[in-house]
C-alpha cells in the first residue's frame, strides 16, 4: 500500500521526489517525470539522488534530479523485459474462479524462468532451449526420464536402445562422486551400439551404468563430462 500522507501530484514539479522506508526496510519512492511514478525496493535509499537526461518539449535534452532507484531501473529494465518475454512462451496460467491460483502459477513461472537464466549464466556453452529445460525440471521433480531433444521423438520401445538405461541430466551431472566399481560384463552405456557392441566390467556407482575404462578408452570420463 502507498503512504496516505504524500505530496499531491499536481504540486510536484518534474524532478521532485519523496520517499518512505517501512519497518521491514522496504523503500517507497515517488518521482515526478512527465507524470508521477512510484517504485518499491528493498535495496535503495530514498535519500540517495542522482541525475538523468530527459527530453523537453522542444526536443532538447535536460538533466533533472532523480532517485538512484530510477537510474538503476532504467539501466536494467531490459533484463526484466527479457525475462517477461521468456516467461510468456510456456506459461501455465489458466483461467480459474479462484484468483489465488493464477498468482501461484505466475510466481511458479517466474521461478522457473529465473532458474533458466541462472542456469545459462552458470553453465555457459550448454545451449538448452527453455522448453527442454522446463521438461528436464519436471522430469527431475517427478522422477521420470528426461524427454528427447527437439525434433523427432524417440520411442521408448525402440529396440536399438532397449539396453540403455534412461538417466536424468540432474543425476548424470550431479555434484557427487561418480566412483567406478567392478560389475558383471555389460554393454557400455556410452559407446556401445547395436551394430558395434562394446562391453565393460566397470560401472558408475551413482548412475549404475556400465562404462569402458581401459588404457585405450575412457568412456567413464567422456560420459560424465559436461558438453
Amino acid at each position: 500500500m502507498t503512504p496516505i500522507n504524500q505530496l499531491n501530484d499536481k504540486q510536484m514539479k518534474r524532478g521532485d521526489s519523496e520517499g518512505r522506508v517501512s519497518t521491514t526496510n522496504v523503500s517507497w519512492i515517488k518521482w515526478k517525470d512527465n507524470r508521477p511514478i512510484q517504485f518499491l525496493s528493498n535495496y535503495h535509499d530514498p535519500d540517495h539522488l542522482t541525475s538523468c537526461l530527459r527530453k523537453a518539449k522542444d526536443g532538447s535534452s535536460a538533466s533533472i534530479t532523480c532517485p538512484t532507484m530510477v537510474k538503476d531501473y532504467n539501466k536494467n529494465m531490459g533484463y526484466v523485459d527479457y525475462a517477461d518475454m521468456m516467461k510468456s512462451y510456456y506459461e501455465i496460467d489458466r483461467k480459474n474462479n479462484k484468483w489465488w491460483h493464477r498468482i501461484f502459477f505466475h510466481f511458479l513461472d517466474v521461478a522457473v524462468t529465473n532458474s533458466y537464466i541462472l542456469f545459462k549464466l552458470k553453465c555457459q556453452g550448454r545451449n538448452i532451449p527453455l522448453k527442454d529445460f522446463k521438461l528436464a525440471v519436471v522430469a527431475g521433480l517427478v522422477g521420470i526420464p528426461t524427454t528427447s531433444p527437439r525434433g523427432k521423438q524417440k520411442s521408448f520401445n525402440n529396440k536399438t536402445h532397449n539396453f540403455k538405461v534412461r538417466i536424468t541430466l540432474e543425476m548424470r551431472f550431479a555434484n557427487v562422486a561418480h566412483i567406478p566399481k567392478s560389475c558383471t560384463i555389460r554393454r557400455c552405456h556410452n559407446c556401445s551400439t547395436k551394430e558395434n557392441p562394446k562391453r565393460s566390467r566397470w560401472e558408475c556407482s551413482t548412475c549404475n551404468v556400465a562404462l569402458c575404462l581401459t588404457s585405450e578408452k575412457n568412456c567413464f570420463e567422456t560420459f560424465h563430462k559436461k558438453q
